[in-house]
């Protein structure tokens, strides 16, 4: 069984769970294998929580806009849970380089292993940073250190972190800027 929120989970949904000012507002509810997703919640995690990328093929044929904003300036790209969905967004045109309000890009936001690499080879920045001067690599070893704080993180949770924070790693080092975080990345241990 899938949980909303937990496959191919966002780096900010991932900062939800752990903080409790945002905890009342994330509903994990359980979620049929492959639901049939209404185009009416296109660019909600509700949507792209448990959308295929058939359901995106066929919400963007029925006029979906594969660069659609929502209320935070976050594209689906934003959302995206897999490869294959990235894939289909990047086909129909969608932004690698989008930025939602807090200046985070697609790959600030996920932590889907195979997602971050469709990214990587569609031309995202690994340095683009957000609005608080952090790349994708250093909010994945924020996620990271927040996730070894709590009791029983889910082990679905950590090998997502563990494997973007390496696939970030390898991405982000020939920047100089890398040097500055090159030590923390290492390991998923404290």
């Amino acid at each position: 069984m899938r949980y909303r929120g937990v496959e191919g989970v966002s780096l900010a949904l991932v900062a939800c769970v752990i903080l409790p000012a945002c905890q009342s507002q994330l509903q994990i509810s359980p979620v049929s294998a492959s639901p049939i997703q209404d185009c009416g919640t296109w660019n909600t995690y509700e949507f792209f929580s448990a959308a295929t990328s058939a359901d995106v093929e066929r919400c963007l044929e029925a006029g979906a806009n594969a660069n659609a904003r929502d209320e935070r300036n976050a594209a689906p790209l934003h959302r995206a849970g897999s490869a294959a969905v990235v894939s289909v967004l990047l086909k129909a045109g969608a932004d690698v380089a989008a930025v939602d309000d807090r200046g985070r890009t697609p790959l600030h936001r996920l932590t889907a292993l195979d997602a971050i690499e469709t990214l990587l080879q569609n031309g995202a920045d690994v340095h683009a940073v957000d609005t608080r001067g952090k790349t994708p690599l250093e909010l994945a070893l924020e996620t990271r250190d927040s996730l070894l704080d709590l009791d029983n993180p889910s082990k679905e949770l950590v090998e997502g972190v563990k494997g973007a924070i390496a696939t970030l790693r390898a991405a982000h080092a020939p920047h100089p800027r890398a040097r500055a975080v090159w030590h923390d990345a290492g390991g998923f241990e404290k």
